[in-house]
């Protein structure tokens, strides 16, 4: 998924260089982007997950509270819980 987030800036062919060499060498997404030479200047906003998950709303004022109070939505949500 985080590669298909790279289409639009590196093209879709290299996009899939970079799943492929990703998978098979068990390296991440962002060392096999740097061992390509492949430049994207905003690699850390382009690999955020969250981003990728909320790409309309305010990034920046969610994570600075989930990092605050050291909890996130699902935590708070009882989702890490184990039902006994």
């Amino acid at each position: 998924m985080l590669v298909t987030r790279q289409s639009p800036i590196i093209g879709y062919d290299r996009a899939a260089q970079v799943a492929e060499s990703t998978l098979t060498s068990g390296r991440t997404i962002r060392e096999t982007i740097q061992e390509m030479g492949i430049q994207i200047p905003n690699i850390d906003e382009l690999l955020d997950p969250y981003r990728m998950a909320f790409p309309e709303s305010n990034q920046s004022s969610h994570r600075r509270n989930d990092e605050d109070t050291g909890e996130n939505q699902a935590g708070n949500q009882g989702c890490d819980r184990t039902e006994a």
